[in-house]
C-alpha cells in the first residue's frame, strides 16, 4: 500500500508575518522569509522521516510519500486527493488550543463530503 502524509502551511498567514516583517528595517525580509519557511516545514518533513524509518524498522511494506509546502489548503488537499487516488483522507480535526474542530477541518469536512473522511 502507498501512504501519503501531506502537510500544507497556510500561504496567506505566512505571507501576512512576511509583510510585517518587511517593515522592520533591521531585519533583512529576504532572509526571513527563507529561513521561516525553512523552520515551519522541517516539522512535518522531519514527523514523515521518522515515521519512514519506523514503519521500515517494523518490516511494514508500505510506500511512505510526504508532500510539504506553503499552499492553499482547501485546493491544494482537493488537488492532492484527486492526483493521489485517495481511498481515505485522515485529518487531525482539533489541536490542543480549540475546544472543538478547527477552522481548517470544518472546511475540509464541507468541502469533501463525497470522500471518505476520517476527522480524528
Amino acid at each position: 500500500g502507498r501512504l501519503y502524509l501531506n502537510h500544507i502551511e497556510d500561504r496567506k498567514t505566512f505571507e501576512h508575518y512576511i509583510s510585517v516583517i518587511e517593515k522592520i528595517p533591521e531585519i533583512s525580509t529576504e532572509v526571513a522569509k527563507e529561513k521561516i519557511a525553512e523552520e515551519l516545514l522541517k516539522l512535518p518533513r522531519d514527523f514523515i522521516e521518522s515515521v519512514r524509518s519506523v514503519l521500515q524498522e517494523k518490516s511494514i511494506e508500505v510506500s511512505v510519500e510526504g508532500f510539504v509546502t506553503l499552499g492553499d489548503s482547501i485546493k491544494d488537499y482537493k488537488d492532492l486527493i484527486k492526483k493521489q487516488e485517495v481511498d481515505l483522507l485522515i485529518f487531525n480535526s482539533k489541536d490542543e488550543d480549540h475546544l472543538s474542530m478547527e477552522g481548517i477541518t470544518y472546511e475540509i469536512a464541507v468541502e469533501f463530503k463525497q470522500d471518505p473522511l476520517l476527522l480524528l
